[in-house]
């Protein structure tokens, strides 16, 4: 569920919380305020064009040199380093966004006071972070906190509070509060139509926001519907066959999916894959990912065979678009194992479920969470051979990966779950009793949602 961007580095209402531009402040040379906004500036720009490697640079430079022009209390400098955070967050570094992230707060409360804009950016961003780490008390604190500074009249203000209650509806999401997230992305839909009206392409994102909502709560008609009318939208704007459409076949694919409505699904994605085909050619990595995704529903529509032929067709694709050793290939190498251990085919799964993991480790690292992912399916290979110390310690190091990595309470607890399950094969039946328990405190709770 992401309003405004499509991917996890835009997230929703991310460029509006990157800063270039500050107020004024007293003292400081107006040439070196200046030089900071103009440094700030470029790191947005970077970071909008997608080149994340120059956007980095570029913001450790402006962190660096506004706090040397400028002070460390700087507004400035503030927003610096929450550009900085921004992108250790959406390059996976929770641990360095969060801790930048709380100096631009601790700063800017210094210099504004608790409750203005700048404070509410940092909250938000905070709050993000919290969620993604599966710490979701602490991440409802804050954007409730960001919300209550948001919420003042005006039209304008409609709009700053609506981001604050995206991110609640995500939180109440992650959790399996279905109905709760569901009634705070109601009210981001009508304070979006009554700014921008009702065709405009945030509708349809926040339209898409329900429609997963509804999917996760199983209710599937009710997520047809608010599907249906993102994808209305977006062809009246865009064309029945561009690109942005296609994500709204991508939403309609997994919803049927979901339901177990392969057939469904598999036409829906066929619709995506030549929607890309037709606007970046055959060869680009969005083809891959709509081919990958069109063979993984193949295979599970019941023709194995077909689904395997497109996911290798999805693998060479991206290998020749990105080189071998892309993250890309290594997800769906990772996928394509997943799919042959639900078949029942470890003896296949494995050398790709390998390769995948050289392939992590290489490129992302191997403290990586898809490193960690695929360890977790390498280890249940050895556990389908009854080979539990090996799976024990397979497990052991996936779950450290995760754990560090702030995976979500849902993940984190089929990873705690299956350690303890090996734990208990091996006889470490106590220990096996606190993890089981654990993985419980974890896992979502669904607070209802049917149709």
């Amino acid at each position: 569920m992401r309003l405004f961007a499509r991917r996890a580095a835009a997230a929703l209402f991310a460029a509006a919380a990157f800063c270039p531009a500050a107020a004024a402040q007293d003292g400081p040379d107006p040439v070196q305020e200046r030089l900071a906004e103009a440094r700030n500036r470029t790191v947005l720009e970077l970071f909008r064009a997608g080149d994340a490697d120059a956007a980095l640079a570029a913001a450790e430079d402006a962190a660096a040199a506004n706090a040397a022009a400028l002070g460390p209390g700087h507004e400035r400098t503030a927003a610096a380093q929450f550009n900085l955070a921004s992108i250790h967050a959406a390059q996976g570094r929770l641990d360095e966004a969060a801790a930048l992230h709380e100096k631009a707060l601790a700063a800017r409360e210094a210099l504004s006071g608790p409750d203005s804009a700048p404070v509410a950016d940092s909250l938000l961003a905070l709050a993000r972070i919290d969620r993604e780490r599966g710490r979701f008390d602490g991440a409802e604190a804050r954007a409730q906190r960001a919300l209550a500074i948001r919420e003042s009249p005006g039209p304008a203000a409609a709009l700053e509070a609506a981001q604050a209650r995206d991110e609640l509806s995500r939180i109440y999401l992650a959790q399996g509060r279905f109905d709760a997230a569901g009634g705070e992305q109601l009210a981001v839909l009508e304070a979006l139509q009554g700014r921008l009206g009702p065709q405009h392409p945030l509708v349809a994102d926040s339209l898409d926001a329900l429609g997963a909502i509804r999917r996760r709560a199983g209710a599937w008609a009710a997520a047809e519907s608010f599907y249906t009318r993102a994808l209305a939208i977006r062809q009246s704007r865009f064309g029945p066959e561009h690109p942005v459409s296609a994500r709204a076949f991508d939403n309609l694919a997994r919803l049927h999916r979901d339901a177990g409505d392969w057939t469904r699904a598999e036409a829906w994605l066929r619709r995506a894959a030549e929607a890309r085909r037709a606007a970046f050619g055959p060869g680009h990595p969005e083809v891959a990912a709509a081919t990958r995704e069109l063979g993984m529903a193949v295979w599970r529509g019941g023709d194995q065979q077909a689904g395997a032929a497109l996911v290798q067709e999805a693998i060479a694709l991206f290998e020749a678009a990105l080189g071998p050793d892309a993250p890309a290939v290594a997800d769906a190498l990772l996928r394509m194992g997943e799919l042959h251990l639900a078949a029942g085919a470890p003896a296949a799964a494995e050398p790709l479920l390998e390769r995948a993991l050289r392939i992590w480790t290489r490129s992302v690292g191997p403290a990586h969470p898809a490193a960690g992912r695929t360890l977790l399916r390498l280890a249940e290979i050895h556990a389908r051979r009854g080979d539990w110390a090996a799976a024990a310690l397979l497990q052991e190091r996936a779950l450290a990966i995760l754990e560090s990595s702030g995976a979500a309470g849902g993940e984190l607890a089929e990873a705690v779950s299956s350690y303890a399950g090996v734990l208990r094969r091996l006889g470490r039946a106590a220990e096996a009793d606190t993890l089981d328990a654990r993985a419980a405190g974890l896992r979502p709770r669904n607070d209802g949602g049917g149709e």
